[in-house]
């Protein structure tokens, strides 16, 4: 008697999502996972799988991940069958069609997060606000001078072509510092010509 056998004690029905059945299969329904010793059987995602208890009550269970382990030590291959319960997944809320209309300059939609973005209303005061960010929270001198001066050169490129070049400048030098700046990213995007 292997290893894996003491724990088959249920027997269950496979049922393919194409219509076909694997019958009298020996199983072990754990909380987490269903264990199967027949690897030959074409366990998919999606395939059913059914107990029916001794007082009658049919359990279907959802396959969500076949799980197929090869074998070790004195343990043969076999399925560790992660799945869902049927009755879980009918329980679900059926998907809502939600329509946002949004305009304004400063217009922005948060669901289920924080808004920590902040609204600039001219570039002045955008530029203005970088370089208080960079130098509140920017610790290494050398590195907090060098980024003051991309800001620099950003700011005096607004509204020429160069403006794209300077802004790929100043990203890559600001790369390590995406938190300090994140609230303000979204606004210096939009100086970006179309």
């Amino acid at each position: 008697m292997s290893i894996l056998s003491r724990f088959l004690t249920d027997v269950i029905v496979l049922e393919k999502t194409d219509g076909r059945f694997f019958d009298s299969i020996k199983a072990g329904v754990q909380p987490k996972v269903i264990l199967v010793a027949d690897v030959t059987l074409p366990i998919e995602e999606k395939d059913k799988i059914i107990r029916l208890l001794p007082s009658g009550v049919k359990e279907i269970f959802v396959v969500t991940d076949p799980g197929y382990q090869a074998g070790i030590g004195g343990i043969k291959p076999h399925y560790q069958i992660k799945y869902r319960r049927e009755s879980e997944i009918d329980k679900k809320v059926a998907p809502q069609n939600i329509t946002y209309n949004v305009s304004g300059p400063n217009a922005r939609i948060n669901i289920g997060s924080t808004d920590s973005s902040t609204n600039i209303s001219n570039s002045e005061k955008l530029f203005t606000e970088i370089r208080e960010l960079l130098t509140a929270r920017i610790a290494d001198q050398d590195e907090r001078t060098s980024l003051l001066s991309k800001v620099d050169e950003l700011e005096a490129s607004q509204g020429t072509k160069g403006y794209v070049s300077k802004y790929q400048q100043f990203m890559a030098q600001a790369a390590n510092h995406m938190t300090v700046l994140a609230p303000i990213l979204p606004a210096l995007a939009n100086l970006i010509p179309s």
